[in-house]
């Protein structure tokens, strides 16, 4: 963060937030929950933070309960805004090098977000990457392109037209 934290996800859905010195833990929060959009009664009782991504004085926490997060604030840290992303163990979130953008991986789409304003810009769908199964990882190779890997192991290049 810009404040120097270091943020990390945990397996029960955790943020914790680090001290850069020393490593203590400066605080914990419970942010992400229960999966109730996956089938069953129950909901997937999968927690796990998938992805983290700094963009400007803001972050995005991305878990495979569905969600997307954009959080702000650095001493008291709060929640601005959740999206319902089809986040998996194997997908992720990146942001763009100068801040402005957030991608987010899920099985069966790539979404984009204006970090700066926390709003949902499109999500394209891996009908448009030939022969991809399942969108995997992500890099920004630059401001307005970035790199998306899909689960049978083919990398594809994605420029970006942002409004």
């Amino acid at each position: 963060r810009a404040d120097g934290v270091i943020v990390v996800g945990t397996e029960a859905g955790r943020l914790v937030g680090l001290d850069p010195a020393d490593g203590r833990e400066r605080w914990n929060r419970h942010e992400h929950g229960r999966d109730l959009i996956d089938t069953g009664p129950y909901g997937n009782p999968h927690c796990t933070v998938v992805g983290l991504a700094r963009a400007g004085d803001t972050w995005w926490s991305g878990c495979n309960d569905d969600t997307l997060r954009w959080m702000a604030g650095t001493t008291e840290v709060r929640r601005v805004r959740r999206f319902l992303v089809d986040l998996g163990l194997f997908n992720g979130v990146v942001a763009s090098p100068d801040g402005a953008l957030v991608a987010a991986t899920g099985s069966g789409y790539l979404h984009l977000f204006d970090a700066r304003r926390g709003e949902h810009l499109r999500s394209l769908p891996r009908t448009e990457f030939p022969g991809a199964d399942s969108l995997t990882r992500l890099a920004f190779v630059d401001a307005d392109r970035l790199w998306v890997g899909s689960e049978r192991g083919a990398m594809f290049e994605v420029t970006l037209e942002v409004p």
